[in-house]
């Protein structure tokens, strides 16, 4: 299958650091089929995550509860908004009440040129290569279908089983 993973090399080389502070290396990306959201984390009025993130997390937690069995892993970077610790600390709470057992959560890492609020989602080969990549979002469908033309049926007996 071709890849894209061109414009994407930066990214990928980038550290993950957990929204924790503990520091994952990038190399963790690879070994699974991984679905990688970057996400902005901005807080509405209400502290609430913004709706683009809170649509594409509802999508990708769909998409981890159904093929986790198949072996996709999720990953969010999570930008950190704006505020600081007090920012943090927002994000981190508005993340905790949404209940993303299985999902892996980072911290975005900073692009150089890439200040953007719209999601990107990559779709990782095992070997870390970019299949798919939907800048904006992704619809339930669309990435849905994707994930299901790479790893095949859900294993309907494992939804919603995570590690």
């Amino acid at each position: 299958a071709p890849t894209l993973d061109r414009p994407y090399r930066e990214l990928l080389a980038k550290p993950l650091i957990g929204l924790d502070d503990g520091i994952r290396l990038p190399q963790q990306l690879g070994g699974n089929w991984t679905i990688y959201a970057m996400l902005s984390g901005g807080l509405d009025a209400s502290g609430l995550l913004d709706e683009k993130s809170r649509k594409q997390l509802t999508v990708v937690k769909s998409l981890t509860l159904q093929f986790h069995g198949n072996g996709l892993r999720t990953v969010i970077a999570m930008g950190a908004g704006a505020g600081g610790d007090l920012g943090r600390r927002a994000l981190a709470n508005a993340i905790s009440d949404l209940s993303l057992a299985g999902v892996a959560l980072v911290a975005a890492p900073a692009i150089q040129g890439n200040d953007s609020a719209e999601p990107l989602l990559l779709l990782l080969s095992p070997e870390r290569h970019v299949i798919r990549a939907w800048r904006g979002g992704a619809g339930a469908a669309e990435l849905g279908i994707a994930v299901r033309q790479t790893l095949g049926s859900p294993r309907y007996s494992q939804i919603g089983e995570t590690d």
